[in-house]
């Protein structure tokens, strides 16, 4: 739910589909497309904001890669 946290969407240009790419709810921040457009890489944090904190309470962000097909667990590519 919204109330655990956000999801990452991928919407068709030309039929207005959507498609999850997050296969958990969290805090997603600044996607970005790979160029080849396979990936979506975004910032995801701790999840303070879902506790009444601001999202600048966040112990850590992680940049993850995400699979633009379909719902994916994302694999981690940096944690800061």
């Amino acid at each position: 739910s919204e109330k655990d946290g956000g999801a990452v969407w991928r919407v068709a240009a030309d039929s207005g589909a959507l498609v999850q790419l997050n296969s958990a709810p969290a805090e997603f921040l600044h996607p970005a497309w790979s160029p080849d457009g396979t990936r979506v890489v975004v910032s995801r944090g701790a999840g303070e904001s879902f506790r009444g904190r601001t999202w600048s309470a966040n112990a850590y962000y992680e940049l993850v890669s995400l699979p633009s097909a379909s719902a994916g667990a994302g694999e981690v590519v940096v944690q800061v």
